[in-house]
């Protein structure tokens, strides 16, 4: 219940700031004898903090469009959608069919977790629409294929962060 309660903005407020107070006391305290001066001069302080900032600022960017991304998802109310188009679908198609779509998006988009985060609020209530809420199994394996098709697309798109990250980290060349 505490995490439910949290304030997620206001949290990212107070440890980037604790975080740029620590910084700055840090490299402030740290002397380096050779040099006769602190670890890092005044300005180079203040240009690493900037450059903290800017990545804070994306977090919070991002943790917005988030939120905003996911009531779009609620007021398009995707999962009765799912319900009347599979709904009919027998409890030994749904992983499979789940897992294809899954990975199609994901393929598509080059993203597991934005894959997870638009499919998981609507084929959890499918799940539970055709098995009943005490068919465990077919919510777990339902789950697991969408953790496993999100996945499964990421690692094969092209354009998945990850794919080019350890591409550019194994130094093969992304283009020819």
């Amino acid at each position: 219940d505490i995490l439910g309660k949290a304030d997620s903005w206001a949290t990212l407020h107070w440890v980037g700031g604790f975080t740029l107070i620590l910084q700055v006391v840090l490299y402030a305290c740290q002397y380096n004898s050779e040099w006769g001066g602190c670890l890092l001069t005044p300005r180079e302080t203040i240009d690493a903090a900037m450059n903290g900032g800017i990545v804070y600022f994306k977090n919070g960017v991002a943790l917005l469009l988030a939120f905003a991304y996911a009531q779009t998802v609620k007021d398009l109310q995707l999962s009765k959608w799912l319900i009347d188009c599979l709904g009919d679908t027998s409890e030994a198609g749904l992983p499979p069919l789940v897992f294809a779509l899954c990975a199609v998006f994901s393929l598509g988009t080059g993203t597991s977790k934005g894959t997870t985060i638009v499919f998981m609020p609507a084929v959890i209530p499918l799940a539970v629409h055709i098995g009943g809420m005490d068919n465990v199994s077919l919510l777990t394996t339902t789950i697991s294929a969408v953790l496993g098709g999100a996945v499964w697309g990421d690692h094969c798109s092209p354009v998945s962060d990850t794919t080019v990250l350890s591409a550019s980290a194994s130094q093969v060349q992304l283009f020819d």
